[in-house]
């Protein structure tokens, strides 16, 4: 988690975003890698934070966009590249 601590800020957001957008990010893919039937805890959470640390890098560079779209973005990245393996 140290990758997305360290764009936190003073005011409580992370990568420019409120905390809230974030978890609202959070459950959605979490929720979509049930839906996947992944349900090794451990391995749940890492592909969740796998994501959403990969969404939150984007964040500064794409103000316009919400924590949920890029989360989405990268999720399907992911399951395609894991997917292709």
């Amino acid at each position: 988690m140290s990758g997305l601590s360290a764009l936190t800020d003073a005011a409580g957001h992370l990568a420019g975003r409120p905390l809230e957008e974030w978890n609202a990010a959070y459950e959605k893919v979490e929720n979509y890698f049930h839906a996947l039937r992944v349900r090794n805890k451990v391995l749940l959470g890492q592909l969740v934070l796998r994501v959403l640390e990969r969404a939150a890098a984007r964040a500064p560079v794409e103000p316009t966009r919400s924590a949920t779209q890029l989360a989405a973005e990268e999720m399907d990245r992911l399951v395609t590249d894991w997917f292709a393996e």
